[in-house]
């Protein structure tokens, strides 16, 4: 049996090593240019106050709890922006991604079954 999550997870690893390889020419290039002994400049972090189960939580409350293709959209969706950056929300691909992510976890009825149980109990306020 092959492993549902191991195209979930390479795209995540792509995605990761992408998004490290930005950072670092941005740092490489704000180095460059900042001043000598200027103090460095820390991008926002959006994620100070809140937790991924919070923003998880408020995403799933206003959505079909009986449209489980849906709630696994939103879960992927949600997950991915956490961890690579909302930078990418406005990538007209991210929906065709999240949409296949989505797929290949319900491609296994015990880890679709299991996420759908999740879901709902994180959809229940």
């Amino acid at each position: 049996m092959t492993d549902p999550l191991r195209p979930f997870a390479r795209a995540i690893h792509s995605l990761w090593h992408t998004r490290a390889g930005e950072k670092n020419s941005k740092a490489d290039a704000g180095a460059a240019s900042a001043a000598p002994g200027a103090p460095e400049q820390q991008p926002p972090n959006e994620r100070l106050n809140e937790t991924l189960q919070s923003r998880l939580q408020a995403c799933m409350l206003g959505l079909n709890t009986k449209d489980p293709k849906r709630l696994r959209e939103a879960f992927v969706e949600t997950v991915l922006l956490w961890e690579i950056g909302g930078h990418l929300a406005p990538d007209p691909a991210l929906g065709e991604f999240v949409a296949s992510v989505a797929d290949q976890l319900a491609s296994d009825p015990t880890v679709g079954e299991r996420l759908h149980r999740l879901l709902l109990q994180l959809s229940t306020p």
